[in-house]
């Protein structure tokens, strides 16, 4: 599997206290001849926002991805590439807006 011209990438994301965001993402690209390509990749992220009072946007999403490539043409001033790939992303976020009012001493929220 990992091979000569072989490349594998991960990069980690989140925000500046490492709380509200947490991202992974990994992709691995290798040539199979001169004539061909595969390219797998994967992510996730986990958020927890903090965008004010009433509202919420917490959850998680990942995907999964694979491609094969034909490379048609190769030349240091030209390429043309034939692509067949797919995708499979899923989510969970909530977006969530909440009204507020309070009535003597009691706490009553809609969602909108």
């Amino acid at each position: 599997m990992f091979q000569r011209g072989g490349m594998l990438s991960y990069q980690y994301t989140t925000d500046q206290e490492f709380r509200l965001l947490n991202a992974h993402s990994v992709s691995y690209s290798q040539p199979v001849n001169r004539d061909y390509s595969v390219s797998m990749y994967g992510s996730w992220a986990g958020v927890t926002p903090n965008v004010g009072v009433g509202l919420s946007q917490q959850g998680e999403s990942w995907q999964l991805g694979a491609s094969a490539v034909r490379h048609l043409i190769r030349s240091p001033e030209h390429s043309q590439n034939l692509s067949f790939g797919f995708d499979f992303k899923s989510t969970n976020n909530k977006q969530q807006t909440g009204i507020c009012r309070i009535k003597r001493r009691r706490q009553q929220c809609r969602s909108v």
